[in-house]
C-alpha cells in the first residue's frame, strides 16, 4: 500500500547528539527499532515517520525546524519521543499526554510497561527537557509519549557506549508499541 503526504501517520522521534569518541549505540535505538518494523514484514495501517534530529541539547532545534517547517508535520496523529540517559533497559515513559490514552495504549503493549508520574511534574521545574515538548506542547497538541532509557548511563556518551550494551526489551518493547497503536 503506498502512503500519500495527506494521511495520518505516527512520529517516531529520536535524536543524535554523541560526542565524536562514542559509537553512540544510545543515541541510535530507534534505528534499530525501525530496522524491527522493516524485518518483521508487517505493513502499517498508517505511515510511519522515523525522525533522526539533532540539536536537542540547544533548544530542541532539530524538533522544532520538523514542527515549524516540514510539510509533514501536519499528518502526525501521534507520537512516541526515543530518549536516552542510557544505552538500553527497560523503558519508562516519564511523559504522557495530553489525554490518556497514550498511557493505556503503552500499557497493553509494553512487555514490561512502566511509568513515573513524578517526572511529568519535575520537567518543567529543572533545566532539562525533552523533544516531546515540541510536539505535544509547543507546536501541537499531539498525543504522545516520551519514553526514557536508563540502565548503562555510566557507558552513555562514552567510547563504550556500543551496540551490545543495548538491551533486547530495550528494542522489542518499542517495537510492539508502535505495532499496537495501530
Amino acid at each position: 500500500m503506498h502512503s500519500l503526504d495527506t494521511d495520518a501517520s505516527v512520529l517516531m522521534n529520536a535524536h543524535f547528539d554523541s560526542p565524536v569518541n562514542s559509537p553512540g549505540a544510545g543515541d541510535s535505538s530507534l534505528l534499530e527499532v525501525a530496522r524491527l518494523v522493516v524485518d518483521s514484514g508487517w505493513a502499517p495501517p498508517q505511515p510511519i515517520i522515523f525522525l533522526f534530529n539533532g540539536a536537542e541539547e540547544l533548544f530542541m532545534l532539530g524538533s522544532h525546524g520538523f514542527m515549524t517547517q516540514h510539510k509533514l508535520k501536519d499528518t502526525i496523529g501521534a507520537f512516541v519521543n526515543v530518549e536516552a540517559s542510557g544505552t538500553g533497559g527497560i523503558d519508562l515513559v516519564c511523559q504522557s499526554g495530553p489525554g490518556s490514552w497514550p498511557s493505556n495504549v503503552y500499557s497493553q503493549a509494553a512487555m514490561h510497561p512502566m511509568a513515573q508520574s513524578s517526572a511529568q511534574d519535575v520537567f518543567p521545574v529543572i533545566p532539562g527537557d525533552t523533544d516531546y515538548r515540541m510536539f505535544a506542547e509547543d507546536y501541537g497538541d499531539i498525543p504522545g509519549l516520551d519514553i526514557i532509557f536508563l540502565r548503562g548511563g555510566y557507558y552513555y556518551h562514552t567510547s563504550f557506549d556500543t551496540v551490545d550494551r543495548i538491551l533486547t526489551e530495550s528494542k522489542v518493547d518499542n517495537g510492539r508499541l508502535i505495532a499496537k497503536k495501530n
